[in-house]
């Protein structure tokens, strides 16, 4: 009887806990990720994004392996290789937002208007919003 009890236990705990611990370990892929495949959102002026890599490309048609970039602000920058630079001008007018959703999980939000020249080795990309 003791020993049915403890696969009975133990299959309970592998389905309850079983997600909890699969969604802890993406949680820590999370924080491994490429240098030029992420964004980050630390305060107004140390961010990342991903824009295409390729010219004239819109956010939608860059959507496959490759085909995006990161750029980053000076502060967010750690990959000079991997990364471009945001100029301290790239952005003319910000709204930079924090708090927490209706489920209890903070947020922060940028709503951001934008037209700059991008320079990033041999490459130059021109952005409009």
């Amino acid at each position: 009887m003791r020993i049915y009890l403890l696969i009975a236990l133990g299959l309970a705990h592998n389905l309850v806990a079983g997600p909890a611990y699969r969604l802890g370990s993406r949680q820590e892929e999370a924080l491994v990720t490429s240098p030029d495949n992420m964004v980050s959102i630390n305060g107004p002026d140390n961010y990342c994004l991903i824009v295409p890599k390729t010219e004239y490309t819109d956010v939608g048609e860059s959507e496959f392996p490759g085909g995006t970039t990161t750029y980053c602000s000076p502060l967010a920058r750690y990959d000079l290789n991997a990364q471009g630079e945001l100029p301290q001008e790239f952005w003319t007018s910000v709204d930079y937002t924090t708090g927490s959703g209706v489920n209890g999980v903070r947020y922060t939000q940028r709503a951001f208007k934008f037209y700059v020249s991008l320079r990033r080795a041999d490459k130059e990309f021109v952005c409009e919003n």
